[in-house]
């Protein structure tokens, strides 16, 4: 009976382990895969608009337009060197004005205003924030992140000379390559942001 006793404790024994076992093998996998990133199924870039804001100072409005990224080779911003800091422009934007109720792309008279630019290079998929210029860069895992794009705009404030903007104009941004291109050479998608007043105080 004794023998017997203790080969039921030893089964109760084995049969706990078990037990205990495959419930510590499902916690690891739920932790698993609660941790998991969704990869991207394509390698295009997608971004979505987030937010616009405009920030007055004295002559004009800085734009701050945010804008998530998905990436699957997590490949954003040209690595710079000492020759030539950034290869290509890799963000593109077009500023639409508005008249008579539509919109209609407002190219600068000055030649050297461009909405265009370069992302800061992004080399690490863990949470980090890069810098360039109007840009910053927020990676906040593997494959997606977040985009500010500052950019400050001064209307001339001079109704004779129509081709430059002026206060109260109606703008909105095609970012329209707010599309992007990483360093494969992969083109996003294109966004709209919502229409602002230009300097509305």
């Amino acid at each position: 009976m004794k023998i017997f006793s203790n080969f039921n404790g030893v089964n109760r024994f084995s049969r706990m382990k078990k037990i205990v076992f495959f419930l510590s093998s499902v916690l690891c996998i739920s932790v698993v895969s609660c941790q998991s990133e969704e990869v991207p199924a394509s390698d295009v870039p997608v971004i979505q608009f987030v937010k616009l804001k405009t920030v007055p100072f004295a002559y004009g409005d800085t734009v701050l337009t945010t804008i998530k990224y998905e990436d699957k080779s997590s490949d954003l911003g040209w690595e710079p060197n000492g020759t030539f800091p950034y290869l290509k422009e890799d963000f593109f934007a077009k500023l639409f004005r508005k008249k008579n109720g539509r919109f209609t792309e407002w190219v600068s008279p000055d030649t050297f205003i461009t909405f265009n630019g370069f992302l800061p290079y992004v080399e690490s998929v863990r949470p980090s924030k890069y810098d360039n210029g109007p840009f910053r860069v927020t990676v906040n895992s593997r494959y997606r992140g977040e985009i500010e794009w500052r950019v400050p705009i001064l209307p001339l404030g001079v109704p004779e000379l129509p081709q430059y903007l002026q206060p109260g104009d109606t703008l909105r941004f095609e970012i329209y390559e707010i599309y992007i291109e990483d360093r494969a050479g992969n083109v996003s998608n294109t966004i709209t942001t919502p229409e602002f007043v230009l300097m509305q105080r």
